[in-house]
């Protein structure tokens, strides 16, 4: 078995607080693949500076470390969502996977609605717009 591979960054480092994220790969004998991300904000020691830093807080830990799946998770939500909400869309259905069951529930749900008029609005267009085509 390989040995574990990591990859850290500090995030934000200010006078008594840093913010790191940390990448390992968990090898296995098998072709499975367990990368973890963990993210802490760690506060320095007053009397060592050079010495180990603690989480910031205790109560609740301000170090969090995702597993494999979680992570996974995190990637497609952040590559997924991350530039819309950019954005200010705080919802919206991706048409790149329209067949998708959760998407389907939300188009099921969207043309439910009793006043569909209201339903999608378009760039530029007002009612008066629609009214006149």
């Amino acid at each position: 078995m390989a040995s574990v591979g990591r990859l850290a960054k500090i995030l934000r480092n200010k006078p008594n607080v840093v913010t790191r994220a940390v990448f390992w790969k968990i090898p296995h004998d098998t072709p499975r693949e367990d990368i973890r991300l963990k993210l802490g904000r760690y506060k320095r020691s007053d009397d060592d500076p050079f010495g180990e830093e603690e989480p910031e807080s205790q109560h609740p830990k301000s170090e969090l470390t995702l597993d494999d799946e979680e992570f996974q998770a995190l990637v497609i939500f952040l590559r997924e969502n991350y530039e819309p909400f950019k954005q200010g869309i705080k919802a919206f259905i991706p048409l790149d996977h329209p067949y998708d069951p959760e998407n389907a529930a939300q188009i099921r749900a969207l043309f439910s609605l009793p006043d569909k008029r209201q339903l999608v609005k378009l760039g530029g267009l007002q009612d008066s717009d629609n009214k006149a085509r």
